[in-house]
């Protein structure tokens, strides 16, 4: 693992913006997907042909966007410039959504799941009882996708931004909602999803089209590649995607680069990165506003000051590991102390988290994500943010 450190006055600096993104993401998050679940559940009440005909006929739909899902994937990959759907765990959204609509309808249509934000603890819980935060877990993300599935049906199948409850609340809307957000398809996947529920194009929108995804803050390639969404408050972000946004880089640079920059790889980076990032100097205690990336790709900001023999490394981090991890996450990963060397400062020692951790049953998603948690033996490098504050 590397961690990049900022000089001191930029330190404290870069973790109060980071902190203070992920307390009001998550209050817009929050939000929103409670005026959501308000709507979806007058919807529900409201149905003409009763609650149980639209709980079917739901059902019924996410069966048929998987189906196309799986369709338009084989159209996806040849488009090396675009993140690939699989990338961005729509099927196990999908997943997801059917298990909330399944088993847990009545959460639903009742009012219990909109009123999550005042659940206490694990207890208060109608659903998902071994996740440990709604607010940081995938569960959030099946239930807004599980009422947007419900209003899409209740709509007589309507695309996503054009359901009336949506737009007479002003919610998911795709250029300022924190929830939800388009990646651009090829022409060839375009000509197979155009009449699709999840397919929208606009004004803004790339010359073939986009879909629209449902996240909690998470999603692969971030937005680095949609200029649409350069202005939005609370885009999506994968882990590097936000390191660069918050050192204010001009220049992308992702996981790979800054790990080519700690083993001296010339060619295997964009020079701009030394100008950017710099070795820091080993004997340097590790500051909360450091920023870490990992040999397994992974990076973030480290969230308390870390001593030589600290057991945790706190870490802020968009990241993802389903159903148990997605969004901007507060983690205390354990750490080993190796022996001391030129370059080696700690190891995380294992995965303080794993995926049986989820009570979502095992068919309900299809795809077992790799952990970015899980560190074993990885080394610590260090650098030093050299940019503007």
């Amino acid at each position: 693992m590397t961690t990049i450190s900022f000089l001191w006055c930029k330190v404290m600096t870069l973790y109060h913006e980071v902190h203070k993104e992920a307390e009001q993401r998550r209050q817009h998050t929050t939000t929103e997907v409670q005026k959501l679940l308000k709507v979806v559940e007058d919807a529900i009440k409201n149905f003409h042909d009763g609650e149980e005909a639209l709980q079917c006929r739901t059902l019924a739909r996410i069966k048929e966007d998987r189906s196309m899902l799986q369709k338009a994937v084989g159209t996806f990959f040849p488009e090396k410039d675009i993140p690939a759907l699989t990338s961005n765990k729509m099927s196990n959204l999908l997943n997801g959504a059917e298990y909330i609509i399944s088993e847990h309808w009545d959460a639903i249509s009742g009012g219990t799941l909109s009123n999550f934000a005042n659940w206490k603890n694990c207890e208060e819980y109608p659903i998902g009882q071994r996740f440990y935060n709604i607010s940081t877990s995938s569960l959030l993300n099946f239930i807004q996708t599980a009422g947007l599935s419900v209003l899409i049906e209740e709509s007589k199948g309507k695309k996503i931004f054009d359901i009336p409850r949506l737009q007479k609340e002003g919610i998911y809307a795709v250029d300022n909602s924190p929830n939800i957000q388009g990646v651009r398809v090829s022409e060839e996947t375009a000509k197979l999803v155009k009449d699709w529920n999840w397919y929208f194009k606009d004004d803004k929108s790339p010359q073939n089209g986009e879909i629209a995804f449902p996240h909690v803050g998470f999603f692969f390639g971030g937005s680095r590649q949609d200029v649409r969404y350069l202005d939005k408050q609370f885009r999506a972000e994968d882990c590097s995607s936000s390191v660069q946004k918050w050192t204010k880089a001009e220049h992308t640079f992702t996981t790979r680069d800054m790990l080519a920059v700690i083993n001296d790889m010339p060619g295997q980076h964009p020079d701009y990165v030394k100008g950017v990032l710099t070795p820091l100097k080993q004997d340097r205690e590790i500051k909360a506003g450091d920023v870490f990336v990992t040999s397994r790709f992974h990076t973030g900001i480290v969230a308390k000051n870390l001593p030589d023999d600290s057991a945790h490394m706190a870490t802020l981090s968009y990241t993802r590991y389903m159903p148990v991890i997605e969004g901007l996450v507060y983690q205390e990963l354990p750490i080993a102390l190796p022996k001391q060397d030129s370059h080696v400062k700690s190891a995380i020692s294992a995965s303080s988290i794993s995926n049986k951790d989820s009570d979502v049953p095992i068919e309900y998603w299809d795809c077992v994500e790799e952990s970015p948690t899980d560190f074993t033996e990885k080394t610590v490098y260090y650098f030093e943010y050299i940019g503007d504050c």
